[in-house]
């Protein structure tokens, strides 16, 4: 039995792929405080696409299917969590805040400082169209 951690990860960028919709996150503990991309677990039996769709609407009210995976990560340390990251675009100005976390539309060449460290590489890793997205990154999370 699998006891891995697994959760998707989405980025929805504006139509000019200039703004992205963040959510200022409450927990874990850890992202406390943090501007991140919208997700989630994925539930039992619940593919990724389904999760990140469910997620998206859970916590920005937009119904959303158009999502595109754009890679993995997997903590190859300890194989306790893997994240599929995903992105979509569309009109950031219908989301709204269904949680306690706040969403926030970012410009994309000028995040703020509170961002989680790792989406100043995920962003434009996304926007890269010269990339191979189909592909898994291993982190060591130490």
């Amino acid at each position: 039995m699998n006891n891995r951690i697994r959760a998707v990860l989405g980025f929805y960028f504006d139509i000019s792929f200039e703004k992205v919709l963040l959510i200022k996150k409450n927990k874990p503990k850890w992202q406390r405080g943090k501007l991140n991309g919208i997700g989630g677990k994925i539930e039992q039996e619940e593919s990724p696409i389904s999760a990140m769709v469910r997620e998206f609407k859970e916590e920005a009210g937009i119904v959303e299917y158009c999502w595109n995976e754009c890679f993995k990560i997997i903590d190859i340390i300890n194989g306790v969590w893997e994240v599929d990251v995903f992105y979509s675009v569309g009109n950031l100005s219908l989301a709204r805040q269904i949680t306690n976390e706040k969403l926030i539309v970012c410009s994309i060449n000028n995040l703020p400082e509170n961002v989680i460290w790792n989406i100043r590489w995920m962003i434009p890793f996304i926007l890269d169209k010269t990339v191979d997205k189909n592909i898994i990154f291993n982190f060591n999370n130490k």
